[in-house]
């Protein structure tokens, strides 16, 4: 096999297989989308916020429990014609900085009346932080 055929494989497979950087998931990140986190089951709001440039976005201090982060349509309708799964991606953080042993974690969205959701659960113990991103 020539060196070039090589090459354009390596390069083909690094493209296919996406990574976990941080709190980086593969795919596209997606900048200015309002988001909404709401404490379940009674959907009392704790948090409003708006992914960065880079599609990124903190949650501070989140009791154990079960969340709900709802991802508006308007931040999103630009993306849809883009093919691709939407995800959230959390990594836990101290003291604004990402915990050594965390490993991110990937939540699913799902499409709802205007916009997206993902459900996501703080394990129990103390509140934690973590810095996410929207990707797509």
């Amino acid at each position: 096999m020539s060196l070039r055929i090589a090459a354009t494989l390596l390069a083909a497979l690094a493209l296919s297989c996406g990574s976990v950087a941080g709190a980086r998931a593969a795919g596209y990140p997606v900048s200015g989308v309002a988001m909404v986190v709401a404490k379940d089951p009674q959907g009392s709001e704790v948090a409003r916020l708006q992914t960065d440039a880079k599609g990124e976005f903190i949650l501070k201090e989140l009791a154990p429990g079960r969340y709900t982060i709802f991802i508006s349509s308007q931040g999103i309708a630009r993306e849809k014609a883009r093919s691709g799964t939407w995800v959230v991606t959390l990594l836990t953080t101290s003291g604004g900085k990402e915990t050594p042993s965390a490993a991110p974690v990937i939540y699913a969205t799902k499409e709802v009346s205007g916009g997206l959701q993902a459900a996501i659960t703080v394990p129990a113990g103390s509140a934690r932080s973590f810095r996410g991103t929207l990707s797509h």
